[in-house]
């Protein structure tokens, strides 16, 4: 979809193998989580990558990034200064973990969040943890927070999974992708 719409588009595999259920996906997801080192070495990793293509401007990248790899893309705000923007669509939000070199860094990129009301992985507590981390970084930061919208609103497939706060939402899919490409407009300009 971002190919579409002109842009070069590059996806990072964090892990290196295919998860066919959520039960194979959440340890591989926890492991990360549980060494922020190794996860920002990925992913800043990835982003070099992206940077040595012949076709790619890197003085015009964006992140963006679903589920847990919103939540990666929120890392990555924090730990280089090389993204104009972030767009995190129904992210993990747990408090993060302190930088090595600083816990108060300045987020240099724009940062939007899409979450949706009635996520269960995104509870009052931690949108206003993320507007206080995001206050403190004096980033130009935009929370949007979608009303009946669960986990996974952008996900066509999640609904045969039947879990609980995981629901497909194509008007809140629609808004968010809307929004992205907003965003993306005021940072680098029409494509």
């Amino acid at each position: 979809m971002l190919a579409e719409l002109g842009y070069i588009a590059f996806a990072l595999d964090m892990f290196g193998k295919v998860a066919t259920q959520p039960s194979e996906a959440m340890p591989m997801m926890k492991e990360l989580l549980d060494d922020p080192a190794m996860m920002r070495k990925r992913a800043l990793a990835g982003l070099d990558v992206l940077k040595a293509q012949a076709n790619v401007d890197p003085a015009r990248l964006a992140a963006i990034g679903y589920c847990f790899g919103g939540a990666l893309v929120l890392e990555m705000a924090r730990c280089t200064s090389d993204l104009a923007c972030v767009v995190a669509f129904h992210p993990g939000m747990a408090p993060p973990v302190p930088l090595p070199d600083s816990d108060d860094r300045a987020v240099r990129a724009k940062v939007m969040v899409c979450a949706g009301a009635d996520d269960p992985f995104i509870p009052g507590s931690a949108r206003e943890k993320f507007i206080e981390l995001m206050q403190a970084a004096n980033a130009d930061w935009q929370l949007i927070v979608y009303g009946g919208a669960g986990h996974s609103f952008t996900d066509k497939t999640v609904d045969r999974l039947n879990m609980p706060g995981f629901k497909y939402d194509a008007v809140t899919d629609a808004r968010s992708w809307a929004a992205m490409r907003r965003l993306f407009d005021e940072c680098f300009g029409p494509v």
